[in-house]
């Protein structure tokens, strides 16, 4: 009888060391896993960013019953007439985002084909008078993450202006006088 419970122990013994060997082999498993999960997040988040370089929203335009959306593109025509002719061909699609309610008006995410007549849109529109007359505003179609990190900076990029320094963003980070700044947003993570 002592010789079989010492059998046993002896098996248990051997049991417990290879369970241990193979937790020790899914831990490091694990851990490379965990390091390629942040990685491809990280890549994710920068693809999401590039691809929505090439978006603009456009906010403050009163939504009709049977709108047709396509037709905002004369907006940008009279934003920047100089590229009225291209803009056909510059954009790929329009269309209203988030579910319709009834007291307010969706925004609208314009999609181009070319950065460079988005970004020419981008600055003319901050001067247009055809924007205050319609009572509209662009904007730069942010990721969770791009936005987020312009909260937690606005409060320094702002102090910075009042200091009469060259101070703004360029998505995800924040510049002043030329230096990149970043501030961690509060809730990432």
């Amino acid at each position: 009888m002592l010789a079989s419970v010492a059998k046993t122990t002896q098996r248990n013994s051997e049991d417990t060391e290879e369970c241990k060997s193979k937790i020790n082999l899914l831990e490091k498993q694990v851990g490379s896993l965990q390091k390629e999960k942040e990685d491809l997040k990280e890549r994710l988040v920068v693809q999401e960013r590039h691809k929505r370089n090439l978006n603009l929203r456009i906010k403050g335009k009163k939504e009709d019953v049977n709108e047709n959306i396509r037709t905002d593109i004369n907006l940008l025509c009279k934003v920047a007439p100089d590229l009225a002719e291209n803009m056909e061909e510059a954009v790929d699609s329009v269309h209203r985002v988030g579910r319709k309610t009834e007291n307010r008006h969706r925004q609208i995410l314009v999609l181009f084909f070319k950065r460079t007549i988005r970004d020419d849109i981008w600055k003319k529109n901050k001067s247009s008078v055809v924007c205050r007359e319609e009572g509209v505003r662009f904007a730069e179609d942010l990721t969770r993450e791009g936005f987020m990190a312009r909260q937690a900076m606005w409060p320094k990029i702002e102090q910075a202006r009042k200091e009469g320094k060259a101070a703004g963003f360029r998505d995800p980070h924040g510049y002043i006088n030329g230096k990149c700044i970043e501030v961690s947003p509060k809730g990432a993570g």
